[in-house]
């Protein structure tokens, strides 16, 4: 797999769109977090506020919503892209309401065609947003509605934002909600985590009218 191209440094990234009246039927929304803190052979610098930081992400939602899985992002990188995005134990993108994922993220580009990336545990693997269909898998139907990724540059706001997400957005994700890792969230706190958390709750609260922001990331 290709290397993410990423830029140290500040990168301020603007206000990408907004969306309202995201809300859930059931009572209760279905949701799955994928975090990574340590990469093979260190192929990227480990991250080692993820688990704490993941699980205040959960302990938030836990109270309103249903945790489907928890899991690393061990050979997990099918499971985010078209193909693998159901899974038969109903454990992986399309499976759910709502996707947390906690990794490295980076923007890259292969044949001409741009594409933003989030690293997986495996060494110089990516899962690639263009290899992506989310909303219209899942076994009820439907699938993914809210896709948040706490991992820089998945909105970078620049001449090709659309080019990178169009594709994986098609099959009907409402939302998709970027903080960079040294955003206004990135100190990350026991009272910042799950004040972000609940902003992007599927069901109800401030969940039920949510905007799309990239926020500024030094990565």
């Amino acid at each position: 797999m290709l290397r993410l191209l990423t830029k140290k440094g500040t990168i301020a990234c603007a206000v990408a769109a907004s969306l309202s009246g995201i809300a859930t039927e059931a009572s209760a929304a279905r949701f799955g977090t994928y975090c990574q803190g340590a990469f093979q052979n260190d192929w990227v610098a480990p991250l080692s506020e993820i688990p704490t930081t993941c699980g205040w992400f959960n302990d938030e939602l836990d109270d309103t919503d249903q945790k489907v899985f928890y899991y690393n992002l061990v050979g997990k990188k099918p499971y985010l892209e078209s193909g693998g995005d159901h899974q038969p134990n109903n454990d992986s993108a399309d499976d759910v309401d709502l996707l947390f994922i906690d990794t490295h993220g980076g923007v890259g580009i292969s044949g001409g065609n741009h594409f933003a990336g989030m690293a997986m545990w495996n060494q110089n693997t990516d899962a690639i947003s263009t290899n992506m269909r989310l909303g219209d898998s899942a076994w009820w139907g439907g699938g993914l509605a809210i896709l948040a990724a706490y991992a820089c540059h998945q909105l970078q706001h620049d001449n090709y934002t659309w080019n990178r997400w169009h594709t994986a957005i098609e099959g009907g994700p409402k939302f998709v909600r970027v903080p960079g890792r040294h955003s206004r969230y990135a100190r990350d706190s026991e009272q910042t985590t799950p004040a972000w958390a609940a902003t992007v709750k599927p069901a109800g609260g401030q969940g039920s009218s949510i905007r799309m922001w990239a926020f500024r990331s030094r990565w």
